[in-house]
């Protein structure tokens, strides 16, 4: 980002919409782009009230940059363009940012021990600094889980084992009543499946079904 804002003379913004779930709470943590702010003036970095917080219908964030950047960007603002309810609502959230800390360390270790978990059943879980996981089913279980979904008319389609083992995964979880994210027929991410992390509770639920069709398919 750095090298970027070095190199252009136009703004450069960044969304840091997820960067609480990668411990960034404070505007000096290291791994924000919120440290680069006093050093260059075409720089803004946004963040939501939507992820950690929980507003998402409130539809309030914020945007930090230099004095300069944000006085243009006050002139194109529409009036009122947040509500009053929205912005009292942040403010008091705000105020006790201390409780939802807690509850984001615990979405983060939920996602560590998922990831994990997911790791040893056979799928490959991708990095993330968020509130979700995305996998896709390695070639071993790719094989048995690909099988076993058209067997069971899970997987209906054509296409690469890695392909119809996200499918059946997919539509195994919403039999389950359980909804994921389904990035199978992304090109980029074939087979993919995102979970955003629930609550302990849930995520036991969600791992336990993952199990039984991963023990049903033959995988473990």
């Amino acid at each position: 980002m750095e090298k970027i804002l070095a190199n252009v003379d136009c703004p450069v913004i960044m969304d840091e919409a997820y960067m609480e779930f990668a411990g960034g709470y404070d505007v000096d943590f290291a791994g924000s782009t919120m440290t680069l702010l006093s050093k260059y003036e075409n720089f803004i970095c946004l963040r939501t009230f939507s992820k950690a917080y929980g507003l998402a219908s409130m539809r309030v964030g914020y945007g930090v940059g230099s004095r300069d950047l944000m006085r243009i960007l006050g002139k194109v603002l529409l009036p009122y363009h947040v509500n009053a309810f929205s912005l009292l609502t942040a403010e008091i959230v705000y105020k006790h940012k201390q409780l939802f800390v807690e509850r984001t360390n615990q979405i983060i270790a939920e996602r560590e021990k998922m990831g994990k978990a997911l790791t040893e059943l056979g799928f490959k879980v991708w990095d993330s600094a968020t509130n979700f996981l995305m996998f896709t089913a390695q070639p071993e279980l790719a094989a048995k889980l690909s099988k076993f979904g058209k067997s069971e008319g899970l997987a209906t389609e054509e296409g690469t084992a890695t392909k119809l083992a996200g499918q059946t995964v997919f539509k195994f979880l919403v039999n389950k009543k359980i909804l994921a994210r389904d990035f199978t027929r992304n090109q980029a991410l074939e087979g993919g499946i995102r979970l955003t992390l629930g609550t302990p509770e849930e995520n036991v639920i969600l791992l336990g079904a993952i199990k039984e069709l991963c023990e049903k398919a033959g995988g473990i």
